[in-house]
């Protein structure tokens, strides 16, 4: 049943869950302004993923290599890579 049930979500690349992540942070700061002004920057957008996704790692406790749980954390390891490129080119 857990394979199944993990085979209906989107794989994505950690690029790709950078940007949602990204994007999810700007719908909140978009949803609280009453003026339709942003309330944080995108960089603090990307902040605020950069927070999550390290919290996540920190979550992680050591595995024996090659578990699933290893490669998980190597994911968001990468998700965290992209996310401070992309911090490193906002202005």
């Amino acid at each position: 049943m857990l394979c199944y049930a993990y085979l209906k979500f989107k794989i994505m690349t950690p690029k790709d869950k950078a940007e949602e992540l990204i994007s999810k942070f700007e719908k909140i700061k978009d949803s609280l302004s009453p003026y339709g002004n942003s309330l944080l920057l995108d960089k603090e957008a990307i902040e605020c993923a950069l927070i999550t996704v390290t919290q996540l790692i920190i979550e992680y406790p050591s595995f024996p290599r090659g578990t699933w749980e290893e490669s998980r954390a190597l994911y968001w390891l990468e998700v965290k890579k992209e996310l401070e490129l992309k911090n490193a080119t906002k202005p």
